[in-house]
């Protein structure tokens, strides 16, 4: 049943939930974050979140800015269609091209300012008055979504670009959330590979290869695609 106070907000990685419309445990640790009236966020299903929207609410979710392109295995999620593509559950092919410029600048934006915040090195200090007025407005002037997709565009490539923060973001939150399931002993490479990934925003193919024998200390870890780093890989 849909509901109207219920606002899709953002598609994010999460760990060790269910989705919050049935019991089924969301297996590729990403969901359709629903919002309600009091500000509490809430993780769905695909299929779940379409379901819970009244219809402007799942217009809405065509714009929502998606921070998990560094997880491929959300495909696989149980009635996840053809996975992030497909409009039915929030993807971005059926979305006009100025819907997709402010989902893809917003995005940007926020992953930037907000989502990598504790990272110094990826932040951008001009972007951080346009992250404000979104955060009070849900919405950007024309004129700062022009800028932010100039300089995201001109980024591809780069430590700044849009795969390679994704990639940044993506493991950074697969890593914090091994450092739970070990002992503080066997926590030191990981660290150390933390700590290089956060100062240089990318990791080694060796880096990327070795996190993933420890993401499986995650229950329902499927792998995430290292291809957001290959700018650097490629100049060495």
């Amino acid at each position: 049943m849909s509901n109207a106070s219920l606002i899709p907000v953002r598609k994010d990685f999460v760990f060790d939930q269910t989705c919050h419309a049935c019991p089924r445990k969301l297996t590729s640790n990403v969901a359709v974050i629903l919002q309600d009236e009091l500000g509490q966020d809430f993780p769905y299903g695909p299929v779940c979140a379409k379901n819970a929207l009244d219809h402007e609410g799942q217009r809405l979710l065509k714009q929502i800015p998606d921070f998990t392109k560094a997880a491929p295995g959300q495909e696989n999620e149980p009635g996840a269609g053809r996975g992030s593509t497909d409009t039915r559950y929030g993807g971005s092919s059926g979305l006009g091209n100025t819907d997709r410029q402010f989902r893809r600048a917003v995005t940007y934006l926020l992953l930037r300012q907000r989502k990598l915040a504790h990272i110094p090195a990826a932040n951008y200090k001009r972007f951080s008055a346009y992250a404000d007025i979104f955060d009070q407005t849900n919405s950007l002037p024309e004129d700062s979504i022009a800028h932010l997709i100039n300089v995201e565009r001109k980024s591809g490539g780069t430590k700044f670009g849009f795969d390679s923060l994704q990639a940044v973001y993506g493991y950074d939150c697969c890593i914090n959330r091994t450092f739970l399931s070990l002992p503080a002993e066997k926590q030191d490479w990981l660290k150390d590979v933390q700590t290089s990934l956060r100062k240089r925003l990318y990791l080694t193919e060796a880096q990327a290869k070795g996190v993933e024998n420890w993401f499986k200390y995650i229950p329902g870890h499927q792998p995430l695609s290292p291809k957001g780093f290959q700018w650097a890989w490629k100049q060495k």
